[in-house]
């Protein structure tokens, strides 16, 4: 079995061809308990959403054309589907306003990996369009300081 590690996201790929996610168990259960929207602060969702804002603004300023945020489907979400001439853009944005639970990058695991995967799977099934590149991004959105910053790690050859 081939092994393909692109940054934070990697897969690996059978004599098949067919990819799988690997598996992550952290020394005990993975909780796959999901939080109902209700059950979350309000604070943190006005967060989501500013951070959605900010991420989308700078795909614009990228040349990005926005196709969808927070397309969801009964796989999961994604939290903004955009697209160029050559390429459609997978973005999985992560907001933090400091540091004490970790970077916004090192929240994406492979569970949320897998996950984001499989709903850009069912969006081109769907939605199919003209050929073009896939990747995949994590947005990280930095409001710890007076400014916010918006830091975007790329990956490829994901397909």
């Amino acid at each position: 079995m081939a092994h393909l590690v692109t940054g934070y996201f990697s897969f690996s790929a059978d004599e098949t061809g067919e990819r799988h996610g690997g598996a992550s168990n952290r020394g005990g259960a993975v909780s796959q308990e999901r939080i109902a929207p209700e059950r979350i602060a309000p604070e943190r969702i006005a967060l989501g959403k500013e951070g959605e804002a900010l991420a989308a603004a700078h795909l614009k300023r990228l040349g990005f054309k926005i196709l969808e945020t927070n397309f969801r489907c009964r796989l999961g979400e994604i939290d903004i589907i955009a697209a160029t001439a050559g390429k459609f853009l997978f973005a999985e944005v992560k907001t933090r306003r400091s540091y004490d639970f970790g970077s916004p990058l090192e929240a994406v695991d492979q569970r949320k990996q897998r996950k984001i995967f499989k709903v850009a799977q069912f969006y081109l099934m769907k939605k199919k369009g003209p050929d073009r590149e896939i990747r995949f991004a994590v947005i990280a959105v930095d409001l710890s300081q007076s400014r916010a910053t918006c830091e975007m790690v790329e990956f490829t050859n994901l397909f």
